[in-house]
């Protein structure tokens, strides 16, 4: 029903507010983290949001992402096309962390993507991605990411 939209939206929303943050220098919102990390002061407009999941937040978030000039590329597990015209594809969960400066994950949590962001995924991500996990825990493989924090 509508609630489940404008939930979609709100998360949308903060999504893109931590994108803000991560680019405007404000604290940065890192995977659920209580730490604050600055990172240097970045425009929007010309960098890429990758999108793992393409429901009602990633659509949402797709298309205010297009809307300021932000580049979209997208994973989703069904083969059905995006509903949002300018996202691009990625081939798979490498080609989306290589090409991101900023990252929202937004996939369900099911078997098949349980820990899918594991230690060889972040090997190929871009140095400084901005990585946001609107999504159940489960996505992220936790200690691997401790790792490649560690790694810079």
């Amino acid at each position: 029903g509508p609630s489940r939209g404008s939930a979609a939206e709100n998360i949308a929303e903060f999504s893109l507010a931590a994108i803000f943050a991560a680019a405007k220098h404000l604290p940065d919102i890192w995977v659920h983290d209580s730490q604050w990390n600055f990172t240097a002061l970045t425009p929007l407009k010309g960098t890429t949001l990758g999108i793992l999941g393409f429901g009602a937040i990633g659509r949402s978030l797709a298309g205010k992402a297009l809307a300021l000039g932000i580049t979209v590329v997208a994973l989703r597990q069904s083969q059905t096309p995006f509903e949002v015209d300018g996202v691009e594809s990625a081939r798979d969960i490498h080609e989306l962390f290589s090409r991101a400066d900023h990252l929202v994950l937004a996939a369900p949590l099911t078997p098949a993507t349980r820990h899918i962001v594991n230690a060889d995924v972040l090997n190929s991500a871009k140095p400084g991605l901005h990585l946001i996990n609107i999504a159940r825990g489960g996505l992220l493989d936790h200690e691997a990411l401790l790792k490649a924090l560690d790694r810079g």
